[in-house]
């Protein structure tokens, strides 16, 4: 009598395949939530870093860092005066800070990238592709200049952000309260490049680019500025609540793209923000926002009213309109 083969018919094997197939289908995604998780938990850490950073800044000087300096050798960013209080004080010394940014002197310094300075779901490079700028370090974070598009601003002799040209802000100055005030936030590298290739490209870099002047010394009494370099070096390194988050143009080709102007993240429906009390909130890319352009504040009108900030989003971007909003 012939033994009894054993083993797989062709059809069985095509059934476990297919069952492995699914498996591997469900699975993947879990996977890819996963990382994302840990990501989303590694950029919360480092913005929290960040906000220890400003504090322990405040409590040497007495007032935040300004946003950007702006002097005859200015342009320095916020984030450069926090690199002894990040640990990096090695890279602090070797900065010429009596220099800009963009003199060669402090080209080498300006490489060093920063650990916590880059979130793990942004897909910036180490160094920026901005040619307006010296090649320095990327970062995903820029400070908050408050909800006007027009950053930074002196409306009517008022700021609204924290941060701006020469900006000596203190926590006194939170009268909205610190834990209701964004001061710093997510921003996206642009994914896409421009068709044109002179075009500007992307605008989020570490340390800064030279800046003599603030924008409102130039006669605008809202500090809208008519010089270009000026414009994207500030961009580079201060946004606003001008534009709504996560705001993407992917048909633009200049650096007025909105996306340059605003915050957003790769995180899947929103961005972290960093508020005054150095506590770090996931806000939704659905969050209410007003953006009218007519209650922008421009140099035809200038006005700076605080009751014309009445989306949620753009409430937590001003520190001192008596808005007081909850965290969504």
């Amino acid at each position: 009598m012939k033994p009894k083969q054993t083993g797989f018919t062709l059809v069985e094997l095509l059934v476990v395949i297919a069952i492995i197939g699914v498996l591997i289908a469900l699975l993947l995604p879990a996977v890819q939530q996963a990382r994302e998780a840990a990501r989303r938990l590694t950029c919360r850490s480092q913005l929290k870093n960040f906000g220890l950073a400003l504090h322990n800044y405040h409590d040497v000087h007495g007032v935040l860092p300004p946003g950007l300096t702006a002097s005859a050798n200015g342009g320095w960013s916020w984030g450069s005066m926090l690199l002894p209080f990040i640990e990096q004080s090695s890279i602090h010394d070797a900065i010429n800070f009596k220099l800009s940014p963009s003199n060669g002197s402090n080209a080498t310094a300006i490489l060093n990238t920063i650990p916590i300075a880059n979130c793990p779901s942004d897909q910036a490079p180490k160094t920026n592709d901005e040619l307006s700028l010296p090649e320095q370090a990327t970062t995903s974070y820029c400070a908050s200049g408050g909800a006007n598009m027009y950053t930074p601003n002196k409306c009517s002799g008022i700021e609204e952000g924290v941060f701006y040209h020469n900006s000596k802000r203190a926590f006194r100055d939170f009268t909205d309260g610190s834990s209701n005030s964004i001061v710093v936030g997510e921003v996206v590298w642009r994914v896409t490049p421009y068709m044109s290739g002179n075009a500007a490209r992307n605008l989020q870099h570490y340390y800064g680019g030279q800046v003599t002047v603030p924008w409102y010394h130039n006669g605008d009494p809202c500090g809208v500025g008519s010089d270009d370099n000026t414009y994207r070096r500030t961009f580079a390194i201060i946004r606003n609540a001008g534009y709504p988050m996560n705001v993407y143009h992917a048909a633009a080709d200049t650096y007025y793209d909105n996306a340059h102007h605003a915050f957003g993240s790769h995180h899947p429906g929103g961005a972290h923000f960093l508020f005054g009390d150095a506590s770090v909130h996931f806000l939704s890319e659905h969050i209410d926002s007003k953006t009218d352009r007519t209650w922008w504040p421009n140099i035809t009108d200038g006005q700076d009213d605080p009751s014309r900030f009445t989306g949620v989003y753009q409430a937590l971007h001003v520190i001192n309109d008596g808005n007081v909003v909850a965290i969504p």
